[in-house]
């Protein structure tokens, strides 16, 4: 995250990227502020999923085999979407959730046979799927809210995930 925020604040200096469409000379000029503090204050929630989401998914990885890990992280999709709706609003076709349902009753016919159950690894696996959707749905409410700006969600994207 030091390194992407150093490398935008080159981008910036040399006025190769901006991060709103009108910045004040004042703000250009100086050499401290990188990013206008409204646009902090859209993408700090962000960063703080950000955060949770890559403390708690290398927990998860700790005590679980791969091949069950990765059953339970394809429910990942039924997580964000209900994540999505909460946050945004955003409805979902019903060819989308019957999808998803596929999707996930296919999960819990591959993970069905597992003989080493442990329910804190599972329990610290479907949280980690709770934050991977709090952070994807995260950077679409935040796409909304800088729809018009240069700074794009996938800039947003960017910033945050190197």
């Amino acid at each position: 995250m030091l390194c992407s925020s150093m490398f935008l604040y080159a981008m910036k200096r040399w006025k190769i990227i901006s991060f709103t469409e009108v910045e004040p000379e004042s703000i250009t000029s100086n050499p401290v502020t990188l990013v206008p503090v409204k646009t902090l204050l859209h993408t700090l929630p962000l960063a703080v999923s950000y955060l949770l989401y890559m403390l708690v998914t290398m927990e998860s990885v700790r005590d679980i085999n791969v091949p069950m890990y990765t059953t339970l992280r394809w429910t990942t999709v039924a997580f964000t979407m209900t994540v999505e709706f909460l946050l945004t609003g955003r409805k979902h076709s019903s060819y989308v959730v019957g999808s998803v349902g596929i999707i996930i009753f296919g999960a819990f016919v591959a993970g069905a046979r597992d003989l080493s159950f442990d329910a804190y690894s599972y329990t610290i696996v479907f949280i980690a799927n709770i934050c991977t959707a709090i952070y994807l749905a995260s950077i679409a409410q935040i796409s909304i809210i800088l729809f018009y700006s240069p700074l794009s969600p996938m800039n947003v994207y960017f910033l945050f995930t190197y």
